[in-house]
């Protein structure tokens, strides 16, 4: 099967995931053994917490499901267990999810600098070593087939450093990067392509993922004609916009055929 990456769009996010603020928030960021999250309710609400890894797996529970008051709370969890690396912490609220980015590091001294599921056309590392001998300090990005696009492999003294990467001349699509230093390390993804297109793209055909009631919906002015592929590569299962169906919970990839424009757009889905 063609890589899916080569089709066009790609969109990231999370199932229903709102944009309000209800000042949702983790420190310190980043952590080594614990983590306090903060956040406020406008009204009484049933309450988790999971953290979930960049390849959407749920690798530990925080706040298991609890009935708050409106107010301002604070939960403190220990996530030793976790390696070091990036994560995203999923607060629900009644079945409505925000997320915030969080940092695993070792001892606090290592702070990831990659922006995890990030949209954009420069990498921009900035960090610091604080090691008076220096690290070592290595960087990578990997195109689909597993080929370093871009590479970092050096030595650094004590003091701040920032790099920048352009990845322009680079094709759009899905790439997967990674941190050293010393032996601490971390890793994520990033999306090229242009961030207004895909936004512009997504509005005029009015793509929307509802889920509800354990189906999931693409929603579409007309029908499309609907892959959903797995993260392995295979095709689970085939539909169109406008009909429900049902998924495992798991990563997924919705790829949206539009026949009249010969044309794709992909669609990343984590399924509850």
């Amino acid at each position: 099967m063609k890589s899916l990456f080569s089709f066009g769009l790609i969109v990231l996010f999370f199932a229903n995931i709102k944009a309000q603020s209800v000042n949702f928030k983790a420190f310190p960021n980043p952590f080594s053994q614990t983590i306090y999250f903060e956040f406020s309710l406008d009204s009484n609400a049933t309450v988790s917490i999971n953290i979930f890894d960049m390849i959407g797996r749920n690798v530990a529970l925080a706040l298991a499901d609890t009935t708050l008051n409106a107010g301002n709370y604070q939960f403190k969890s220990t996530l030793n267990f976790l390696p070091v690396g990036v994560y995203l912490a999923r607060l629900n609220i009644s079945n409505v999810n925000f997320v915030y980015r969080i940092s695993k590091a070792d001892g606090a001294t290592f702070a990831c600098p990659l922006q995890a599921n990030s949209i954009a056309d420069t990498v921009l590392l900035n960090f610091s070593v604080t090691d008076s001998v220096g690290d070592s300090i290595k960087y990578a990005l990997y195109n689909r087939w597993g080929t370093a696009e871009v590479e970092l492999d050096t030595f650094l003294a004590q003091g701040n450093y920032s790099f920048a990467f352009p990845l322009s001349g680079l094709p759009a699509g899905v790439y997967v990067q990674g941190f050293w230093q010393d032996t601490s390390d971390c890793r994520g993804t990033i999306v090229l392509g242009n961030l207004s297109a895909i936004e512009n793209r997504l509005n005029a055909e009015n793509f929307s993922v509802i889920y509800s009631n354990n189906t999931t919906e693409i929603k579409a002015k007309e029908p499309y004609q609907v892959s959903v592929v797995d993260l392995l590569g295979e095709t689970v299962l085939q539909t169109q916009t406008n009909s429900p169906f049902q998924l495992k919970s798991g990563l997924y990839f919705f790829i949206v055929k539009d026949e009249k424009r010969n044309s794709f757009s992909v669609l990343k889905h984590w399924q509850q």
